[in-house]
Formats: structure tokens, C-alpha cells, sequence
């Protein structure tokens, strides 16, 4: 009687100094909200090589368009180019942003002809981040371009509105090496050209905290309204940028 009295007081004890038994429920974490700004100059000098003839010429950059007209061979232009992105980032995972871009060009055509461009491009895009290493991105905007033929003011207007959307990956393995991959598809707001198909391959290197130098190749096809004024077209871009 004593054992099984002894046996009952130790289970009560035991019961006592137990971990008391509880439920709990899943509840997920508040998302991570973080801005990114980043604002990037781009200093562009572009060689391209497109064939000879009369034609319609897009000159693609990334999430730019400059259209021109004319008899090219062996052409180059200079490019200036601000760009700045607004991006809240949720989850560390999803971002939301805005962006806008101020493109100048100057073209010189057999040194006699120029023609200067201002172009402005807002748009807004999504991105998806993995890892923390590669970036998967969609963009969409439109472009609002005015023109200034020969370096006449009177002759400055407001030419050739565009839309673009072009989705693209960025793989970035270490602070200062990225590359990219990017796909832009165009329309055009006028009866000559019916969209613009771009290829773009980038490699970036990060020489020092605020500089950057790369190289860009790119093939594009100019679908015309006009068949035989539908054209192919490749190139190499060098451009080296300063970042804050």
C-alpha cells in the first residue's frame, strides 16, 4: 500500500514539473520592406554594322529606342544615357518599381548630316530575385522622343512614340562581375514599321566602388510594313557608367 501510495505521489510530481502542453499556430512574418534607389550613369560609345541601303534604323538600348531614317554604311553615334530605378523590395523577394530614363544621342551621317535626339522613358517593372543571385525582370513603358535635324531649332519636333516591353535575367556571382540577358519587343505609332525585336548580351565589371566598365553585344530584326525594308542588324556596344 505504501509502494502504490509512494507510485501515485511521484506521478503527480512528475506531471508537475513537466513541460506544460501547448498549440501553436503558424503565423507568418510581416514583410521585409526595403527601398532600393539606384541611380546609374551611362556613358555609351556604340559601333554598329548594318547594311547598306535605304532603310528604316532602330538603334535599341536596353529599354530605349532612337529611330532614324536614311542611307547607313558603317555608321556610329555616341550615346549619353541617366538612368534611375525606384524599387521597394518585399519578402526579399518581389520588387515593385518605377523607372525613368533620359537618352541623348548624336548621329553624323558621312560628317555632313547630324542629328541630335532627346529621348525620356518612363516605365514601370517588376523583379523577382533567387538567391540573391540571379534576377528575373519584366519592363514596360513608353518612349517620348524629340529630335533636333542638322542643329537648326527650327527644325526640333516631336517624332515616332513608342511602347516597349522587354523581360530579361540577371546573374550577378560576385559584388562587382553581373551579366544579362535581356529581350525587348517594340511597336511603333506610325504606318512604316510594325515592331522590333532585340537580343541584348552584357557582361559588367565593377572596377572600383563607383566605376564600372563592360561590353554589350546585340542583334535585332526590324519587321516593316514594307517587306524589302525589313532588315537585320548586330553590334558592340563598350560603356563604362558611375553608380551612387
Amino acid at each position: 500500500m505504501k509502494k502504490a501510495l509512494l507510485a501515485i505521489l511521484a506521478m503527480f510530481s512528475s506531471l508537475a514539473f513537466a513541460r506544460p502542453f501547448s498549440v501553436s499556430f503558424f503565423t507568418p512574418e510581416r514583410p521585409k520592406f526595403s527601398l532600393t534607389q539606384s541611380f546609374e550613369y551611362n556613358f555609351l560609345y556604340t559601333a554598329k554594322y548594318e547594311n547598306s541601303g535605304y532603310a528604316t534604323v532602330a538603334v535599341v538600348d536596353a529599354n530605349e529606342l532612337v529611330f532614324k531614317g536614311g542611307f547607313y554604311a558603317n555608321t556610329k553615334s555616341t550615346d549619353i544615357a541617366l538612368q534611375a530605378y525606384y524599387a521597394p523590395c518585399f519578402w526579399n523577394l518581389v520588387s515593385l518599381g518605377v523607372s525613368a530614363k533620359y537618352h541623348y544621342n548624336k548621329f553624323c551621317d558621312s560628317g555632313t548630316d547630324m542629328f541630335c535626339e532627346h529621348n525620356i522613358l518612363p516605365g514601370a517593372f517588376i523583379s523577382f530575385n533567387i538567391k540573391n543571385i540571379w534576377k528575373i525582370y519584366v519592363n514596360s513603358g513608353a518612349l517620348i522622343k524629340f529630335s533636333i535635324i542638322n542643329a537648326w531649332p527650327s527644325n526640333i519636333r516631336v517624332t515616332d512614340n513608342t511602347v516597349f516591353l522587354n523581360s530579361g535575367c540577371i546573374f550577378q556571382p560576385t559584388d562587382r562581375l553581373r551579366f544579362s540577358f535581356d529581350v525587348g519587343n517594340y511597336s511603333f505609332f506610325e504606318d512604316t514599321i510594325i515592331g522590333n525585336v532585340q537580343f541584348n548580351l552584357a557582361a559588367r565589371y565593377r572596377l572600383f566602388e563607383y566605376i564600372t566598365a563592360g561590353a554589350e553585344v546585340y542583334c535585332k530584326w526590324v519587321d516593316a510594313a514594307v517587306p524589302q525594308d525589313s532588315f537585320a542588324q548586330a553590334g558592340v556596344r563598350m560603356n563604362w557608367g558611375v553608380l551612387f
